[in-house]
């Protein structure tokens, strides 16, 4: 048989049949082979043993394209100059937005916190709260103004009323400090203990409730004790105990709204007067020099031993109720107590 007219194939590189060259197969790679991701119908590349360096492919050019942030978020819903946002064009590569919203990741933090404060997680919603407020301080007016920041506030309260501190009871002398006016205290009264004697001074609860003590309180001639309309006064008497009022005072006012609860806890003896309203209740006019009320208010007796006596022309004024005739009921006066008119 000719070889010439019928060549066979030797696996090896093809020979021209007139110039007597020998053919070399070319690399038909148009991307470049890479370990493990060569291309089988490129008669070089796709050969048993075939080296990568054979290869005549061109590699594939990195996308160094970032993706694309358009900066879409609830704040900032449409894009503007500002935030300088191009969308990618035939023309242009575009450029990303560059609004970053301040009022999200407080919102999310927000969001995050516990419904309320317990003794395990007080430090963790603390540190959550002050992360919250530094944030929100570098807001501007018009940021600060679109969040919602009362789940915060009522964390805060929270923890600030489990932190209060205990007061310690206060204790007056009444020779060194004969005006007292009592109000609302945050976190609850600590207590105020009252003691010495003065000819004349003045002890009055005007809002809230407080808890007093009279040991060996004397006020002999010119006293102003009471309590004002919604305030509570829970007296606990200790020792032997002298009110005197003087003019149109009553010996302790407690006028129509007001409640004075001689607590349970009372071992000690008072003795209260007026020369023209009641020993305890109803007056003309209130400790404080405004207009009083003639009507008693709420007054409990659960301890003690009280001595009550009222005043005014013919003793029309009760020892303890109303004043100027009116008689008023009190609330409970048990055999530890006595009312005189």
């Amino acid at each position: 048989m000719c070889e010439i007219c019928n060549p066979q194939d030797s696996g090896e590189a093809d020979e021209e049949p007139e110039t007597g060259i020998i053919k070399q197969e070319q690399c038909s790679c148009l991307t470049l082979c890479t370990e493990g991701q060569t291309n089988p119908d490129c008669l070089v590349c796709g050969a048993e043993d075939a080296g990568l360096s054979d290869c005549k492919g061109k590699a594939e050019k990195e996308d160094t394209k970032q993706p694309e942030d358009t900066g879409i978020c609830k704040h900032h819903q449409e894009h503007d100059d500002a935030c300088g946002y191009q969308p990618e064009s035939e023309d242009s590569e575009g450029s990303p937005c560059t609004y970053e919203c301040r009022i999200c990741p407080i919102e999310d933090l927000i969001a995050a916190l516990p419904d309320k404060v317990t003794e395990d997680n007080a430090d963790e919603v603390r540190a959550q709260l002050d992360e919250i407020l530094d944030l929100f301080t570098a807001l501007d007016e018009d940021e600060q103004g679109q969040i919602d920041l009362s789940r915060v506030t009522k964390l805060q309260g929270a923890l600030d009323n489990a932190n209060a501190p205990v007061q310690a009871a206060e204790e007056i002398n009444i020779s060194q400090n004969p005006q007292n006016t009592l109000t609302e205290e945050a976190g609850g009264c600590p207590g105020h203990t009252f003691t010495g004697t003065a000819q004349g001074a003045m002890i009055y609860v005007e809002s809230g409730v407080h808890d007093v003590t009279f040991a060996n309180l004397n006020i002999t001639a010119a006293a102003r004790v009471g309590v004002a309309p919604g305030a509570t006064m829970n007296l606990t008497i200790r020792e032997r105990n002298t009110i005197s009022a003087g003019g149109n005072y009553a010996g302790i006012y407690v006028p129509k709204d007001a409640t004075l609860v001689i607590t349970n806890g009372s071992t000690g003896t008072l003795e209260v007067s007026s020369p023209a309203d009641a020993g305890i209740g109803g007056a003309w006019t209130a400790p404080d020099n405004t207009n009083g009320d003639v009507d008693c208010g709420t007054v409990v007796i659960n301890g003690g031993t009280i001595t009550a006596a009222g005043g005014g022309s013919n003793s029309v004024s009760a020892g303890i109720g109303g004043s100027g005739g009116d008689d008023t009921p009190v609330t409970a006066a048990p055999s530890s107590s006595t009312a005189a008119r």
